[in-house]
């Protein structure tokens, strides 16, 4: 559909002007002009070499509004990359698009790359500008493709502009255009002709010199250096002014200046600007005609549903479907990283792994036609993970390790390169054992026919065993007691020394040791146990005699009258303290751990137990001696 020609302009131009002879301006050092190393963008701007100067309107200074600012009303910051195409962006992209976004103009935004390409002279790229003349010429005569239309982008300079979008340029062309100044450095009365343009709602594409401190503007302070050799002349629009200087938006991208814009010093102004110019407004002939789609590449050609797949082509615009075979799929519309349209979409699930079908696009004007290039392959789902249980283990290995994700039937597993066999493998989880390794982190990468995915796993030094408790605190002298020593980190090599003596030991657990603690003398002795991450501190265990016992008397009866001498056997007699027949001590004499002597003094008829006492306690042992009568 075509409309009527909707031109539309800025009103009262800013001030009249008279063209003289030429200026010289300063010279550009060559290899300045040629930098295109590292993140410092070309500049672009041919010098103007006639001289324009400049003339405002006579009224007085004082009625224009103490600050300005159209930006609301300009197109988004763009990027010319590494092409000398800045006129083209401040004059084609810019200044253009502001006033079709006027006029809701069908073209926006337009391809300042298309119009760097039809009016370069020499070969295109970083080192070649463009006269700023030559290109306002140009898109008044011919026009500018829209950047939906411009598949190139906007970096891609090896491609020229093809007939048709020659043929759509010619829908969108500058009314009018003005110099308000050029090759002088125009001072107060530059600066006057630029803020009375503004006031009156009409950008102004500036020709400035590029020092090197230009090129780390980052923020909205008033630029005014000189200093540093001259790298070249750069383009760029002026969109308002305040007391400090002139609001600018350059075309390098939203990380230099203030998100792509800057602010120029009056003093830069006045003493450093070489041109000015405004256009009078576009010319939308209507929305240019769209193409039948034709797809001519996939970021993937094969991937598993649900991945999202740019789609490139040309006419990719006003889409209304795409479709995977005979499966629509969702879709938004995006552009390449050079500026071109692009589709992204999602690739619908379903299919079976290795299902070949064809992406076609639908637009108004049709559906793209099948070609090789639109063939799409589904592929295993790529596998996800999720987290690993633990994530943390020892350099001894041996922990077994979960791991959760999606997608991880077949999986073979690696931990730090070396194979850890899966177990218990679902779709969603598998376990492995962790194996020996270093401290520090090891990727645990999964392998499917879908992908290789991996997650980190920690590898930390064993910690130091600790002893929280023992069995017992005391034990006999005699040989052979069993104690069990409960703590922590009894992983690796396990030992225990009890005063210093290796003893026998059953690792229960990481946190349980039984121990066989030999005899020793009475008295209390450290235990120490020994695992890979060092050694406890000493806990104490402490030995006791054993309580005596008494076994037999011999002889185990006598006179009453007369009294006995009696032999006492049992145990653990050294030390004994006390003998009592019944409840009356008697003397006695140790012979020996094992027998003691005891007088039986005269007493009464009758039985009475023998009872021994040491300091461990006294004999419990029902042994009793019969006094007769």
């Amino acid at each position: 559909m075509r409309r009527n020609t909707r031109p539309v302009s800025h009103g009262i131009l800013a001030a009249a002007f008279v063209a003289t002879g030429a200026v010289a301006l300063p010279a550009i050092p060559a290899a300045a002009a040629t930098r295109t190393s590292g993140t410092v963008h070309p500049t672009g701007a041919l010098a103007p070499t006639a001289k324009v100067a400049a003339k405002f309107k006579i009224r007085a200074l004082g009625t224009l509004p103490a600050s300005v600012d159209l930006r609301a009303g300009a197109p988004a910051v763009g990027d010319q990359g590494q092409v000398g195409s800045c006129v083209a962006w401040s004059i084609g992209y810019s200044l253009s698009g502001y006033y079709a976004r006027g006029i809701a103009g069908a073209g926006v935004p337009y391809a300042p790359l298309y119009l760097y390409m039809r009016t370069v002279q020499g070969t295109p790229g970083p080192n070649t500008g463009l006269s700023v003349s030559a290109a306002l010429r140009n898109e008044q005569t011919e026009g500018i493709d829209t950047q939906a239309d411009y598949w190139q982008g906007t970096t891609n300079y090896s491609v020229a502009p093809t007939a048709d979008q020659v043929a759509n340029a010619a829908n969108y062309k500058l009314t009018g255009w003005t110099t308000l100044f050029a090759g002088v450095q125009g001072g107060t009365r530059a600066q006057a002709a630029i803020q009375q343009s503004l006031a009156d709602g009409t950008p102004v594409s500036i020709t400035i010199p590029v020092y090197s401190a230009f090129d780390s503007v980052k923020s909205m302070d008033a630029y005014s250096s000189t200093s540093g050799a001259l790298r070249g002349y750069h383009q760029v629009t002026a969109y308002g002014y305040d007391s400090t200087g002139l609001i600018i938006r350059n075309s390098w991208g939203t990380r230099w200046g203030s998100s792509g814009d800057a602010k120029l010093a009056w003093s830069f102004v006045n003493g450093s600007v070489v041109a000015g110019y405004t256009v009078a407004g576009v010319s939308d002939k209507g929305q240019a005609t769209v193409g039948t789609p034709k797809v001519t590449g996939l970021s993937a050609a094969k991937a598993a549903g649900g991945t999202t797949v740019t789609i490139i082509g040309t006419n990719l615009t006003g889409v209304t479907k795409v479709s995977f075979g005979t499966v629509t799929a969702d879709f938004t519309n995006v552009t390449t990283d050079g500026g071109a349209a692009a589709i992204a979409a999602v690739v619908p699930a379903g299919q079976k792994v290795g299902t070949v079908v064809d992406v076609t696009v639908t637009n108004g004007a049709g559906t793209s036609a099948v070609v090789a290039a639109d063939k799409f392959t589904y592929a295993t789902p790529a596998p996800a993970l999720t987290a690993l249980a633990p994530a943390t283990v020892t350099t001894l290995g041996g922990t077994p390790v979960t791991l959760t994700g999606t997608n991880l039937t077949g999986a073979t597993v690696k931990v730090g390169g070396v194979v850890a066999s899966p177990r218990n493998v679902t779709a969603t989880s598998l376990t492995f054992t962790a194996p020996v390794r270093a401290a520090g982190s090891a990727d645990v990468t999964i392998t499917t026919a879908g992908g290789t995915v991996s997650l980190p796993l920690t590898y930390v030094a064993p910690a130091a065993p600790t002893v929280t408790s023992l069995s017992a605190t005391s034990v006999t002298t005699k040989t052979g007691t069993a104690l069990v020593v409960t703590g922590t980190s009894f992983v690796g090599t396990v030992s225990a020394t009890v005063d210093g003596r290796n003893v026998g030991l059953t690792r229960v657990s990481d946190t349980q040791l039984k121990l066989t603690v030999p005899a020793h003398a009475a008295g209390t002795v450290p235990v120490v146990i020994k695992a890979a991450g060092g050694s406890t501190d000493p806990i104490s265990l402490t030995y006791v005699a054993p309580a005596p016992t008494v076994s037999s008397l011999s002889p185990s009866a006598g006179s009453a009258t007369k009294g006995a001498v009696v032999t006492v056997a049992g145990s653990s007699f050294t030390g004994a303290t006390s003998v009592r027949l019944g409840d009356t001590e008697v003397p006695f004499q140790v012979l020996s751990d094992t027998k003691l002597q005891v007088t039986v003094p005269a007493t009464a008829a009758g039985s009475y137990l023998v009872t021994v006492t040491t300091p461990s306690g006294s004999s419990v042992t029902a042994a009793k001696y019969t006094a007769r009568a």
